[in-house]
């Protein structure tokens, strides 16, 4: 087993000179990257090696339309000749000091381990395996990662790993906010608090953007003609008593879905879920007022007034000062 950086191996020559040859391993780790580089470029991101090397090994750059996302990805690539386990599942070890320096990374992290018999990359999230209280109070030098056919890290893997990462992304990035306004870190008066939720709005249009929703503030044809078709079939099932009712906000927030796993085949974080669905309802009732009076016709007593979110944050922030 291998990692990129690896030393390589000085002969004598009759001549007093030296003959640098390349050690196996090195071959091995330079070929470990290069396959894990080629997925990523098929998946539409950069990679360059890190030079100053502290245990990871790709420093990566992902983008979505031309436009480049604002995070990185950090890649441990590691080489072996062939990865031990039965059957289809396998197994490795790591160091548990290094696992604990990976999962406590706020970006994202990805573990890549190229089986050289086969040519095939496997791939973990160090975070969704192991937690920092495990890490912390094990007595193991080492612990065990299990790998199986669904740990295949090709292209369409990448992508998916690169769409959470981009959805993590927005999510901690509102939590960053929501913490702000919640805990007041810098004693911010008033009005500085609503220039923090204003800067929340912007990460939220942005993500919706993301998705492909947005267009200059107007919704595209396909999310509007979701909108019509789920106000129609679910407000009709508010009809039968031994259903539970539904609202035109549950219309938007499962239209946000549908459209978020026909882009990446992923959920929603919770905080990005319910301020994605205000938007959206604020947005639509401005720029397609039709639409939204015809839908919100269609629940009779609606009462959704759509971006209530900052409104209860400004009240619990104002009640707890």
């Amino acid at each position: 087993m291998c990692s990129l950086n690896e030393s390589i191996s000085r002969d004598n020559t009759p001549y007093g000179g030296a003959i640098v040859r390349l050690v196996k391993n090195h071959r091995l780790a330079s070929r470990a990257v290069l396959a894990v580089c080629s997925v990523l470029d098929r998946a539409g991101a950069l990679s360059e090696a890190i030079k100053n090397d502290y245990g990871e090994d790709l420093l990566v750059q992902t983008h979505l339309r031309d436009e480049a996302d604002n995070f990185h990805v950090l890649i441990q690539v590691k080489g072996t000749a062939k990865i031990t386990g039965k059957g289809d599942l396998k197994t490795f070890r790591f160091d548990v000091s290094h696992l604990q320096r990976w999962v406590g990374f706020i970006q994202p992290v990805l573990i890549c381990l190229y089986e050289e018999s086969t040519g095939l990359i496997y791939a973990l999230r160090p975070g969704d395996h192991f937690s920092l209280w495990e890490l912390s109070t094990t007595k193991n030098k080492t612990l065990l990662a299990k790998f199986t056919d669904t740990s295949i890290f090709d292209e369409n893997s990448a992508t998916s790993f690169i769409w959470r990462s981009r959805i993590e992304y927005y999510s901690k990035f509102l939590s960053y906010f929501e913490n702000n306004i919640r805990y007041n870190f810098n004693n911010f008066p008033p009005g500085k608090i609503n220039g923090i939720q204003a800067e929340m709005n912007i990460v939220v249009i942005s993500f919706l953007k993301t998705l492909g929703l947005l267009k200059k503030d107007i919704f595209d044809d396909d999310f509007r003609a979701k909108i019509r078709n789920a106000s129609t079939n679910l407000s009709a099932s508010n009809s039968d008593p031994a259903t539970e009712k539904v609202s035109l906000r549950h219309v938007f927030m499962l239209c946000l879905l549908g459209r978020t796993h026909d882009v990446c085949g992923q959920g929603l974080p919770t905080n990005l879920m319910e301020y994605g669905t205000e938007m959206c309802g604020l947005f639509f009732r401005q720029f397609h007022k039709d639409e939204w009076n015809e839908a919100k016709k269609k629940f009779p007593g609606e009462r959704w007034a759509p971006y209530n979110v900052n409104q209860r944050t400004s009240r619990k922030h104002a009640e707890s000062r």
